[in-house]
């Protein structure tokens, strides 16, 4: 067998570039898995615990967490609230497109809206 140089590649070069290639396969599939099963975790503490955030205060890490939420979203979601500035209902995310119907009334019951002047309990 030949390079695409033209110079000889013995078999041992070929089953070395063939495990190199199964073990990379192989790894990008752990990552795939790994983030889907942490993914589902998530999701699954959200779904059995009452977690409720508020959303004038949510980091993305923790809008990302919510049901049918991704980091597009999570990052939309940012963007609207430094844009038109603080929410006054949890409604107001159905204005950011993605956010309608059926994905709103999954997290709608994880949201909040503390009035302007309150401020969290831990402070």
């Amino acid at each position: 067998m030949k390079s695409p140089d033209n110079s000889p590649v013995s078999v041992g070069t070929m089953r070395a570039r063939s495990m190199a290639v199964v073990v990379m396969v192989m790894i990008a599939c752990m990552v795939v898995i790994d983030r889907y099963k942490s993914r589902r975790f998530a999701n699954s503490l959200w779904e059995a615990e009452d977690y409720v955030i508020d959303l004038n205060l949510a980091t993305e890490a923790e809008l990302n967490l919510l049901p049918g939420v991704g980091p597009k979203l999570a990052t939309d979601i940012l963007r609207y609230r430094e844009t038109e500035g603080r929410f006054t209902t949890p409604e107001q995310l159905q204005k950011i497109r993605g956010i309608k119907g059926a994905r709103f009334e999954a997290i709608k019951k994880h949201l909040m809206v503390r009035p302007a002047e309150s401020k969290p309990e831990n402070e």
